[in-house]
């Protein structure tokens, strides 16, 4: 219709008739050709038309173009774009919330929508942490709290066990630079993974070129007892070189000449 008026006003736009007709079609479009045009995300009108954001097109921007992943996660959630048909494969790896997506709970199974890897490693520090654990301390929680933790069972090794991996490993530990508190270098919600988050890192991102991964060994907050009589424990790494899982603690007491060091990569959920 605004097309048509254009093309009229073109015919006739001269002389007292054009005059008339100019103030028609001023009526006709009103004086704000936007005032009733809804552009969706993070669409901008302009004469009446939307301009979409990079990824999305239509007449109101509501359509998605789900080559253009990346760019549809400036104003959608990885599991929206799940919904609308981007498959996993083609999530992975892209950034969102100032991390690289490894996980996302299409089943929704979890308490979080999914698990995001900080872009690069925080360092490369050995464990520490190897003060013993004596029940009654005042400077830690009691130990019959962290036991299902601390130990290198199901819950520590869980998906979604950083949080409290992470809180217990930094009420636990006196030391400085230790993996854990690398990662809240990045921010309050930043977390050193658990080990089974650590190996979907490997599979998701390492395996597949994201993220700029060492092929070496990655400190997950999943932990063992070395003696239980004492109550001392030590951290259990994933080798990204080499698929496997290598306790980097127990292993240098066996080898002396071992540096027990291991790189951190902070994790964060969404």
């Amino acid at each position: 219709m605004k097309k048509l008026l254009y093309i009229l006003f073109s015919l006739f736009g001269t002389g007292a008739l054009g005059y008339y007709f100019q103030e028609d079609i001023k009526a006709l479009i009103g004086s704000n050709p936007c005032k009733e045009v809804v552009c969706k995300n993070g669409g901008n009108c302009n004469d009446g038309n939307c301009d979409c954001q990079d990824g999305f097109f239509g007449s109101n921007c509501q359509e998605m173009d789900l080559s253009k992943v990346q760019s549809l996660l400036a104003y959608k959630t990885p599991i929206d774009l799940f919904k609308a048909g981007v498959p996993l494969e083609s999530l992975y790896g892209k950034m969102y919330k100032g991390g690289l997506i490894f996980f996302i709970d299409t089943l929704n199974k979890y308490d979080f929508s999914g698990m995001v890897a900080a872009p690069k490693d925080q360092g490369v520090v050995k464990w520490g942490c190897d003060q013993e654990l004596k029940d009654n301390d005042p400077h830690l929680p009691p130990l019959g709290d962290l036991y299902p933790y601390l130990l290198s069972g199901r819950k520590a090794s869980q998906l979604g066990a950083a949080r409290k991996n992470t809180e217990n490993l930094i009420a636990l530990c006196l030391e400085e630079n230790t993996p854990a508190k690398l990662c809240k270098i990045l921010g309050d919600d930043w977390l050193l993974p658990s080990f089974m988050e650590l190996n979907l890192m490997n599979i998701n991102l390492h395996q597949k070129g994201h993220g700029e991964f060492a092929a070496e060994l990655y400190w997950s907050s999943t932990v063992f007892f070395k003696s239980t009589d004492i109550l001392q424990y030590g951290g259990i790494s994933h080798d990204f070189g080499h698929e496997s899982i290598r306790d980097v603690t127990l292993l240098c007491e066996l080898e002396p000449d071992c540096e027990d060091q291991a790189h951190v990569r902070a994790v964060r959920f969404f």
